[in-house]
Formats: structure tokens, C-alpha cells, sequence
């Protein structure tokens, strides 16, 4: 991932410091917008992680795309999922089992992109 233009060096490496800091006294919010600021694929990787653990897959794609980890065709396989007449909302009244069909296609979609490479 390309640093931001305006950020030095020494500045980058010192907001991915504190939102790391951040991460591990469970501050999500601000790690979250710390690693977005910094352009921190790591960071945002892991906030995709912690959110997608969490079954708040829109979050987590949120932080999978600026990362760059899911490209265009990752999440446009996701996004059939969610809003194509393929998936049927109206025979998903409870939110579990849309969570459920949301997980595994998120899950489908991170193993395609790893076998690809």
C-alpha cells in the first residue's frame, strides 16, 4: 500500500504505533481511523478480521477494500451474495441465518482470493 503523500516517514510509523496502541486496548474506533489516516494495510487487514469475527461483514469488507486485500472481482463475488436476486432476503427473515449466508460467502470469496493469489 502507497503512504500518504503527506505524512513523513517518521509520521506514518509513529500513527501506526498508537494504532496499534489503540488495537490492543480494544479502541477499534480510533485504531480503525489511525490505520485509514496512515494507509496501514496491516492494520486495516486486522480491523476486517476483528469485524468479520464479530459477524459485522459490511464493516469488514469496509476495511478489506481500503486495505486493497479484496480486489474488484472479490467483491463483486461478495456483493452478488448480498444484493442479487440469487439470495433471497424475503426466505431470510431471521437475522442468523443471513449472517450465516453472509459468512460463508465472505469466507468463499477470502479462499478464492488466497488460491489466486
Amino acid at each position: 500500500m502507497k503512504q500518504p503523500a503527506n505524512l513523513s516517514s517518521a509520521e506514518r510509523a509513529r500513527l501506526i504505533a498508537r494504532g496499534n496502541q489503540c488495537f490492543n486496548e480494544k479502541k477499534y474506533d480510533l485504531a480503525g481511523k489511525i490505520f485509514k489516516t496512515a494507509s496501514y494495510q496491516d492494520g486495516l487487514i486486522r480491523m476486517g478480521d476483528l469485524y468479520r469475527g464479530e459477524k459485522n461483514f459490511f464493516r469488514a469488507i469496509e476495511f478489506y477494500r481500503q486495505a486493497r486485500f479484496l480486489r474488484g472481482e472479490y467483491l463483486s463475488y461478495i456483493s452478488m451474495g448480498l444484493v442479487s436476486n440469487k439470495l433471497d432476503f424475503n426466505d431470510l427473515i431471521q437475522r442468523r441465518q443471513m449472517d450465516e449466508v453472509i459468512n460463508k460467502k465472505l469466507a468463499r470469496a477470502v479462499q478464492i482470493m488466497m488460491a489466486r493469489g
